[in-house]
């Protein structure tokens, strides 16, 4: 989740919107070192913020919001998360074709978008 999406869903949660009852709690564990990413939305961040971060009189704890915004690396747009999968896909083409400028084309794409999936050379 980039800082923008982060923004949204603080909003969001600060907000009047209803959100109903949205799943959280995949995020059980989401400031603990090893937790992985999960895939969500900016909803349900937003329905995060408002569990860990509300007090019951309607304040808000900015302490708390801060520590969500820190971890919002863990929390995975929909988007970020199919773009990772096309990258994996693409890495497999990488090593796996026999056309010598579709490889080049495909590692300097991932060298410039995903460079820590690039392996093996061409």
């Amino acid at each position: 989740m980039n800082l923008k999406q982060m923004q949204k869903a603080i909003a969001l949660a600060k907000s009047e919107v209803e959100l109903g009852d949205l799943p959280t709690d995949e995020f059980d564990g989401f400031g603990l070192k090893g937790f992985k990413p999960v895939e969500c939305t900016v909803e349900q961040v937003a329905q995060l913020i408002r569990y860990q971060a509300r007090f019951f009189n309607g304040a808000w704890d900015e302490e708390a919001i801060s520590e969500i915004v820190s971890c919002r690396r863990a929390f995975q747009m929909e988007d970020e998360s199919t773009f990772k999968k096309a990258c994996a896909l693409l890495q497999r083409c990488y090593n796996d074709t026999a056309d010598e400028k579709l490889g080049q084309e495909i590692g300097k794409f991932l060298r410039k978008h995903e460079p820590e999936t690039i392996h093996g050379t061409r």
